[in-house]
């Protein structure tokens, strides 16, 4: 009779053991862990976020990639031409970091940790250069803005969430920025941005966002 009292015990604590941990698992795992939408805000104007929560640290690690790209075209007409030409203009935003969520598995608040790159490049188009007499002329210029980000944010809902994000940007911007246009006759252009300008400086710039989307 013990040795039967004896097993029944053993075999429920293993049971009990298992289910327990079949919980545990269950709990830290993320709902819906993938999650694809869109923000709004700054530095990254408008884009496509994508966040994958993992099962790391309970859950609460979650990698994520956000994305942008607007290009604009301007006449000469335009207040904000320039050389008395056609311009095209493209900023781009790349961000790639990681969410780390404080009490739930994937939801909930989360500090966010990233790396930044805000990309703007300028086409001259037909560029006028009144000394020489020239015109016809066409250059690119090529601006990058590399950035560690520090946000606060949180993930509120499952299958469709609202996503409000605030933190800073430590900036480094190249300074004494120069370009090229080369005119149909060969001849070269240089022009430089701000000549006095130290080559390199460190600023803090501040980040704020809206974002929406579906988690599957």
């Amino acid at each position: 009779m013990k040795k039967v009292i004896l097993t029944i015990t053993i075999a429920s604590l293993v049971c009990a053991s298992s289910w327990a941990q079949e919980v545990t698992e269950k709990s830290s795992k993320p709902e819906n862990p993938v999650r694809i939408g869109v923000k709004f805000g700054f530095p990254n104007i408008v884009g496509l976020h994508l966040e994958y929560a993992t099962p790391l640290l309970g859950g609460r690690i979650a990698p994520t990639v956000d994305f942008s790209i607007i290009p604009i075209n301007v006449n000469e007409d335009s207040d904000f031409a320039y050389g008395n030409g056609d311009f095209e203009f493209r900023y781009s935003y790349l961000e790639v970091g990681a969410n780390i969520y404080f009490f739930k598995p994937g939801r909930g608040l989360y500090a966010n940790v990233s790396y930044g790159r805000t990309s703007l490049r300028y086409d001259f188009l037909d560029y006028y250069d009144e000394v020489e007499d020239i015109g016809g002329g066409v250059g690119k210029l090529d601006i990058a803005f590399n950035a560690l980000n520090l946000k606060l944010g949180a993930k509120l809902g499952n299958s469709f969430y609202f996503r409000p994000e605030i933190g800073v940007a430590i900036v480094g911007v190249q300074e004494n920025i120069s370009y090229t246009i080369v005119y149909p006759d060969g001849t070269t252009e240089i022009e430089t941005l701000d000549e006095d300008l130290p080559e390199f400086f460190i600023g803090l710039m501040p980040m704020f966002n809206l974002g929406f989307g579906v988690a599957f």
